[in-house]
């Protein structure tokens, strides 16, 4: 175990330090705090490790390895760590299992413990224990979305009223049109930034791609690295869709400066998407499916457009809609903008979540 200082901070439970979008709110999130903070993570892939360690003035990275230690030592060190540092709290983003670490929190002495929870939720029977578990001993849920509060009720008959619903947050001081809504004549550029795994509805973005290349010149960019890498590039060849894949980026807000449109795959499980705010935010038309939070995000023809969910033809058809009106494609840009600007901004939910903590100022 390490030495730590005795300086009251917070500390961060995460699974791993990898590129979703929980991992990319969690290092803004220590960007723009001032106190000392740990950040606890149990699993690899490690893939935003440098970016954490950029940080290491005020960050201290703490890897309790599930896979040498098993869950009983992770408790154990967790605990352990929490008796020595006294912690101010301890917000936990590794939904259920905030239920065990909360536990040891509690039981080392931390007064406040709140869980992030991120998705969409439906019966596990594992995940209720967890769930449960952590009300028991007091921590304090944070649903980021409506759809999120929502279907912890529907998934595990537990009441919502102690749920406290906080947004997700983008930087708006980072993420900024720097090309004053300039588009370009062709290639037309469509981007995403998503995680390439079973959790994103790729399959309908690949079959619109191919109706739209039909009659566009357009290039799809896609930023992230995921399971279904080799499977989506595949499809992507067989369709004949024109694809940049990027890999991993660090840096988003250049990404998104040099595309056209930005399509986000969600699916219903999806919780919020920081992905799809942060393009927002740089003043993008976005384009996202129904019957997902994305509703909850987007109002219709003001701050994006919405189209049918895994209905390919649908999605084709909006895109066809932003290539051919400049002028839609500026309002949708300025009305995703105001849209953040007024809902989701970072400060205003890492205040939230300090003044749950009984630090916010």
């Amino acid at each position: 175990m390490n030495s730590f200082s005795n300086k009251p901070g917070l500390i961060h439970v995460v699974r791993s330090l990898n590129t979703g979008g929980i991992e990319r709110l969690l290092l803004q999130y220590l960007k723009v705090s001032k106190e000392k903070q740990w950040v606890v993570y149990i699993a690899e892939p490690h893939d935003l490790k440098d970016e954490f360690l950029k940080l290491s003035d005020r960050v201290e990275l703490v890897f309790l390895d599930r896979s040498t230690l098993g869950l009983y030592g992770v408790m154990a060190a967790f605990k352990a760590m929490c008796e020595e540092v006294k912690p101010s709290g301890v917000i936990c983003w590794f939904y259920p299992f905030h239920g065990l670490f909360g536990l040891m929190a509690k039981i080392a002495g931390v007064r406040r413990v709140l869980v992030h929870i991120g998705m969409v939720q439906k019966w596990n029977a594992k995940k209720a224990m967890l769930h449960l578990l952590g009300r028991l001993v007091g921590c304090r849920e944070i649903a980021v979305s409506r759809r999120v509060m929502a279907s912890i009720p529907k998934a595990y008959g537990l009441s919502s009223k102690s749920i406290r619903l906080v947004y997700n947050g983008v930087d708006l001081e980072t993420f900024l049109n720097k090309n004053s809504v300039v588009f370009r004549k062709a290639p037309f550029i469509i981007g995403v930034v998503s995680r390439l795994d079973e959790h994103k509805d790729f399959d309908t973005l690949l079959q619109a791609m191919r109706l739209v290349c039909e009659k566009y010149n357009v290039l799809l960019r896609v930023a992230g690295t995921g399971s279904r890498r080799k499977e989506l590039e595949s499809k992507g060849n067989d369709y004949s869709v024109p694809i940049e894949w990027c890999g991993l980026l660090m840096d988003i807000p250049l990404f998104l400066n040099e595309i056209d449109i930005f399509v986000f795959p969600a699916t219903p499980l999806e919780g919020l998407g920081v992905a799809l705010i942060e393009a927002m935010a740089c003043e993008l038309p976005v384009l996202a499916p129904r019957d997902t939070v994305c509703e909850e995000i987007i109002e219709d023809h003001v701050s994006g457009l919405l189209f049918n969910y895994g209905d390919a033809g649908d999605l084709s058809r909006k895109i066809l809609n932003c290539i051919e009106d400049k002028e839609m494609r500026k309002e949708l840009s300025i009305g995703a903008r105001a849209r953040c600007e007024k809902q989701f901004s970072f400060h205003s939910m890492k205040n939230q979540y300090e003044s749950l903590l009984g630090i916010g100022k």
